[in-house]
């Protein structure tokens, strides 16, 4: 089995301060990448994922990094025997990072992927690469080139892997939701939307609600969000950068609440009729 390895570079450090250039340590200094084996599953696929392991202070992004947040970004089109990739994140923490409030990781991420083979049973060549952020005073992005090729034997780490799996956000049924409804109204280059979702709320007092159209075409702005006992209201722009008229299906977005030790993935938000 060939180990997975990193290479990590500065994609804008000319951007930076000279006195933040010359304070700043060395990226393996920084943040650590690689792939881990996790096991077959009885469909064929393979659960695997990736563990970034980060300095003291350093902080990345979960798959929605806000308005200046670097989400993730993975390619993996030089793989071999590999059909499809399925990102199964963990619940972020809510992190306070120089007066703004952004969700992400401290210290480690370790991100389950499910991965589909072409040809069940065989070997698959995963070849990744990986831009994502790194903030502490400075963000800075960060380019991996992971490699590994996982068999279908449970690897020693699996463990740590069942581990993120199992924090994942609860689902609709599991947080008590009866009900979520979204309103757009239009306004220049957009929509404005109000989702209300009907639950008794997670524990402790924040609940930030993140909507994610599934358009790469549509920029969210950050939501207000107020609880009126067991209705969670959350307004938010939703602004649209095709030229192009953009129809949006609320009924296919997919909404998120996470709260500071347990979360909720809604699938869908109908149009209140």
């Amino acid at each position: 089995m060939i180990r997975p390895f990193l290479v990590a570079t500065f994609l804008a450090l000319w951007s930076l301060p000279a006195v933040a250039q010359s304070d700043m340590p060395q990226i393996e200094d920084i943040v650590q990448v690689r792939l881990i084996q996790g096991w077959q599953q009885e469909d064929g696929s393979l659960i695997a994922a990736v563990q970034v392991d980060l300095a003291d202070g350093w902080k990345t992004y979960w798959r929605v990094a806000g308005e200046t947040g670097l989400p993730p970004v993975f390619d993996w089109q030089k793989s071999g025997n590999l059909a499809d990739i399925k990102y199964l994140w963990p619940r972020p923490s809510i992190i306070e990072l120089d007066g703004m409030v952004i969700l992400g990781y401290s210290h480690q991420l370790i991100l389950p992927i499910q991965m589909t083979p072409v040809t069940a049973g065989a070997e698959i060549q995963a070849r990744a690469s990986l831009d994502l952020g790194v903030c502490r005073e400075v963000c800075i992005p960060v380019r991996a080139e992971l490699t590994f090729n996982f068999d279908t034997s449970e690897g020693a780490e699996a463990d740590i892997i069942k581990t993120a799996v199992a924090s994942q956000p609860g689902t609709a049924t599991i947080a008590g939701v009866t009900s979520i409804t979204c309103e757009l109204a239009l306004i220049d280059g957009g929509y404005h939307l109000t989702a209300r979702i009907e639950f008794p709320g997670l524990p402790g007092p924040r609940e930030i609600v993140i909507v994610e159209p599934g358009n790469p075409e549509v920029w969210v702005g950050n939501a207000n969000s107020q609880r009126d006992g067991n209705t969670l209201v959350s307004e938010m722009d939703l602004l649209i950068y095709s030229a192009e008229p953009t129809q949006l299906d609320p009924a296919k977005f997919r909404v998120s609440v996470i709260g500071d030790t347990s979360s909720v993935d809604i699938s869908g938000c109908p149009v209140k009729s």
